[in-house]
């Protein structure tokens, strides 16, 4: 019984702590109730507070996105500030240059200013005189035609004009200057384009009868181009003209009348007034350009119509017919560009690969000649050389810039501007002072060279080590870039060279020999070059003078050059040097040369003929006729072989080559005189 009450009174105490458990878990409850609820709206605050967060997030990143489109748009701004500073700073150098330009230009002007109030001086000057010339011509023709003896033929002249002269054939045996130009005579039909006729005396529709001829152009088969015509005319009856002009379909171009032409002089007979004949006209061709008429007007304003022809103008029209030389030309002497390249290789190959200065001297030259032979020293297929050019104090403004600007353009160029004019002689030693190369080559200043010169000159120095002076042939070459007249010569022939200066162009020495002769000497200008030749030559020897076989300097043949008429170099020295007569008479046993009245560039040259020579086989005093004049020949095998087939690859059937005749002379046994042609 104690022990149920035992574990009941138990069990009550666990009954109340139960219920005080319950108790406090339903307090616990409640409590958990009230975290729950506050958590609910703690939640609920905080749910609310990322709403607004999320708000806030996203106005910030639209703020954001903002401020990025306004800093692309500050640099695409900060971008275009710096480009435009650059171009103001560009603009603002190209003001700078342009200012430094016209302070320049400026400078320029004023120097032209000064140069063409110095030319104008010169041409009042040179007026003055050709007026005085005119008159002194004037008043010498009045003076003959007033004189006794003029008076006194004048039946015979009269009987020879009315008797003799209509029984002449007058185009055909009008004698005309050797390379006088296309003519036509009036009357006749116009002359097919591009196959002008023969130099003619034309009778004018005023009555006048005018002797004339067209040295240039050629042809009248020509592309749209300025072109400068050249040519002469004088009155037959001896009145004087004073201009010229051409007539083309809807114009007329003036033209300059007066240049000397001694050629001329030198053709006709008793026409004083052919003396200052010459006359050119420069005119630019159209298409719409059909015929052509030239016209002269004597003193009383009177025209006379000299020449006609028919025109074609037109692009791809030029000359017909090529002459023999220009089709030999064309054929053999124009390298192609792929065997310049070849030569450019090879001549890296060469085992010797000498520097070779270009000497060349300039005074005043047209722009459009000097960039011409600068140019064709830099086209050189050769990459070994210099050009040393020594300005001559000259006035015209266009050519210190543009010598400056080769110089800088290529270090091979070298240039001396010279203080105070000197002529050719001190300005090619000038020139000569720039040369650092071991061989010199001479190079005038409107002329220019083969662009496969000086890889030839090359060659034929590396076989043949030895030589002193090289030379080679030579051609002419006009405005128009046609070449002419090629000059063939022989192998150094030193009688022949001490008659006249056949070597000439293209002449290369050894450096040393020229600074050995003391280079060009003053005085002698208008012979210069072949007074250093014949100096440089009486130190050498002729085993070391090599002439090359090939066309390889274009000479050029306008106004102003001897090229064209040897009479246009008014130099005071022009002539034989005398050295000429003494290297000669040095040579060997005793004789003379004979200087010619009308070619005083040329002589004979008469010689002793030595003892032995005379018992070799000399040809009989009494039988000359069986002995005649030889021409000199040079087999091909006496050449280089690098240039054989080059020079006998095909005749050009008339020969350049001179008519080498050398008159040996001594007495016979009986006294008579010994002379053998050679």
């Amino acid at each position: 019984m104690a022990a149920a009450e035992n574990r009941l009174a138990v069990s009550e105490k666990q009954v109340l702590t139960l219920e005080k458990g319950l108790a406090l878990t339903q307090q616990h409850a409640d409590n958990l109730e009230k975290v729950v609820t506050d958590a609910k709206g703690r939640l609920k605050r905080t749910e609310e507070r990322h709403a607004i967060s999320e708000k806030l997030l996203a106005s910030a990143r639209h703020q954001m996105n903002a401020m990025d489109a306004e800093l692309r748009l500050t640099r695409q701004h900060h971008e275009a500030l710096d480009a435009e500073l650059r171009l103001t700073r560009q603009h603002h150098e190209a003001l700078e240059a342009e200012v430094r330009l016209t302070r320049q230009h400026a400078g320029n002007l004023e120097k032209l200013r000064d140069s063409l109030q110095r030319r104008v001086g010169e041409l009042d000057e040179h007026a003055a005189s050709l007026l005085q010339i005119r008159n002194d011509r004037d008043a010498k023709i009045r003076t003959m035609q007033r004189s006794f003896s003029w008076q006194v033929t004048a039946p015979l002249r009269w009987l020879r004009r009315a008797v003799i002269d209509p029984w002449r054939k007058r185009p055909k045996d009008v004698a005309a200057p050797a390379g006088a130009g296309a003519v036509t005579l009036p009357g006749q039909p116009p002359s097919a384009p591009g196959q002008p006729a023969a130099a003619a005396v034309a009778k004018s529709a005023t009555g006048i009868s005018i002797w004339h001829s067209v040295d240039y152009p050629r042809s009248w088969s020509l592309p749209p181009r300025k072109t400068t015509l050249r040519g002469w005319c004088f009155a037959d009856d001896g009145r004087k003209l004073q201009t010229v002009r051409a007539v083309l379909p809807g114009r007329i171009v003036e033209g300059i009348y007066g240049f000397k032409r001694l050629d001329v002089v030198a053709a006709v007979r008793n026409k004083p007034q052919a003396e200052y004949c010459g006359w050119k006209i420069e005119l630019e061709f159209a298409p719409t350009d059909l015929r052509l008429d030239l016209e002269a007007a004597d003193e009383s304003g009177t025209w006379h119509r000299f020449f006609h022809t028919a025109l074609r103008i037109g692009e791809g029209f030029g000359p017909l017919d090529l002459t023999s030389y220009e089709k030999w030309v064309e054929t053999y002497d124009s390298p192609a560009p792929a065997a310049l390249r070849s030569q450019r290789e090879q001549a890296a190959a060469l085992t010797r690969q000498p520097v070779i200065s270009v000497v060349m001297p300039v005074y005043n030259t047209p722009e459009r000649w000097l960039r011409c032979a600068i140019e064709s020293v830099r086209n050189q297929s050769y990459p070994h050389w210099e050009l040393c050019i020594a300005d001559d104090a000259s006035p015209e403004a266009h050519l210190r810039p543009l010598l400056q600007d080769y110089a800088r353009a290529d270090p091979r160029i070298k240039v001396s501007f010279r203080e105070k004019n000197g002529h050719i002689s001190a300005s090619s030693n000038s020139a000569l002072e720039l040369a650092t190369g071991e061989f010199v080559a001479l190079l005038d200043h409107d002329d220019e060279l083969a662009p496969n010169a000086l890889f030839d000159v090359a060659v034929a120095l590396n076989a043949r080590p030895a030589t002193d002076y090289l030379y080679s042939d030579e051609d002419k070459i006009d405005e128009e870039g046609r070449r002419f007249e090629p000059y063939f010569k022989p192998d150094f022939l030193p009688d022949l060279f001490h008659s006249q200066n056949y070597t000439s162009h293209l002449s290369v020495y050894r450096t040393t020999l020229l600074r050995q002769v003391g280079g060009f000497r003053v005085g002698y200008e208008g012979s210069q070059d072949w007074d250093l030749a014949l100096r440089a030559i009486e130190q050498s020897h002729p085993d070391r003078i090599v002439h090359l076989p090939k066309v390889l300097y274009h000479w050029r043949a306008i106004p102003g050059s001897t090229a064209l008429l040897l009479s246009e170099k008014k130099l005071p020295g022009r002539g034989r040097p005398p050295c000429a007569d003494r290297s000669l008479l040095a040579r060997g046993p005793a004789g003379g040369i004979a200087h010619g009245a009308r070619r005083p560039l040329a002589g004979e040259i008469s010689r002793a003929l030595p003892r032995a020579a005379r018992l070799a086989g000399h040809p009989n005093p009494q039988q000359p006729e069986a002995h005649p004049h030889l021409r000199r020949k040079h087999p091909a095998q006496d050449l280089l072989p690098e240039f054989r087939d080059h020079h006998c690859r095909q005749p050009l059937g008339r020969s350049r080559h001179p008519r080498v005749v050398s008159r040996d002379r001594r007495a016979g046994p009986d006294g008579a005189a010994l002379s053998a042609p050679v």
